[in-house]
């Protein structure tokens, strides 16, 4: 701190003063402030990550994922075909266990819904708010086919309501058909 102090105070600040625009002097006095504290301090690039809450990760599968990274990364540096193998190893470890701790988690979720309103406020959970819509789609789709063949029909009361049943059956496999693993 103290060097950048006395840097700042042996600059020739004279630019600055002569700048007959506010505008011309701030941005000469930024360039010079900016270059001698870029010394002691440079700009970094962070990125941050969000982090994933999902509940089936567990501490030893994190510490496993750091691992996998850490040999990924140890790879891209020295381009050993060793640490590519190892890395590709513990890769795929990690996708198989992470499927299995996934299944079993939304398993647990749905066998734990002792309720249909509780059933489906887990499965609502699962699916998430992004597949609603284009679940939605499908269903509207599917109703007006639906209607189109009533309109042309004479059906029955009891053939109509199999063919709402049937449609919201469709829309429920459409559920779990899309829900993202």
């Amino acid at each position: 701190m103290v060097a950048f102090r006395v840097e700042l105070r042996n600059e020739d600040w004279k630019s600055v003063y002569d700048s007959r625009d506010a505008n011309e002097g701030l941005t000469r006095f930024l360039h010079i402030f900016n270059r001698i504290s870029n010394k002691p301090a440079p700009m970094k690039l962070i990125k941050i990550k969000s982090k994933s809450n999902k509940p089936w990760v567990t501490k030893g599968l994190k510490k496993s994922i750091k691992i996998r990274n850490q040999l990924y990364k140890k790879w891209l540096t020295t381009r050993n075909s060793y640490y590519y193998n190892q890395y590709k190893i513990y890769r795929n470890k990690i996708i198989s266990i992470n499927k299995i701790f996934r299944t079993l988690y939304y398993d647990s979720v749905l066998k734990d819904s002792t309720n249909t309103k509780k059933m489906w406020d887990n499965i609502n959970l699962i699916i998430k708010k992004k597949w609603l819509p284009l679940l939605l789609k499908i269903c509207k789709l599917k109703v007006k086919f639906f209607n189109r063949q009533l309109q042309y029909q004479m059906l029955s009361t009891i053939t109509f309501a199999m063919f709402h049943l049937n449609l919201h059956l469709i829309c429920l496999k459409q559920i779990v058909v899309l829900r993202p693993m």
